[in-house]
């Protein structure tokens, strides 16, 4: 019972670590004025993609920098979420 829970702790965690640049880049998106939902889905898996092409391709070249780069675009997508929300609230 005890590993479930624990896979599924660690499942959705890996599911908000994934879906971060998706959401800053929708955050983004909507503070542009786009207010289209299915512009906004679209939006969000290319931002989503995007950076995970670039991350497994910057791990690829060399691991350190592709280390750096996926702790780096979780940082600055919780930063770019967390200011773009706050403007939206106003």
């Amino acid at each position: 019972m005890k590993q479930a829970l624990l896979l599924t702790a660690l499942a959705a965690i890996h599911l908000a670590l994934t879906a971060m640049p998706g959401v800053a880049s929708v955050l983004s998106a909507a503070r542009l004025g786009l207010r289209d939902a299915s512009a906004l889905l679209s939006v969000g898996l290319v931002g989503s993609g995007v950076a995970a092409l670039l991350a497994f391709w910057t791990y690829f070249a060399t691991p350190e920098i592709g280390h750096a780069y996926a702790f780096g675009l979780v940082a600055v997508s919780m930063l770019v979420t967390q200011s773009l929300s706050a403007g939206l609230r106003t």
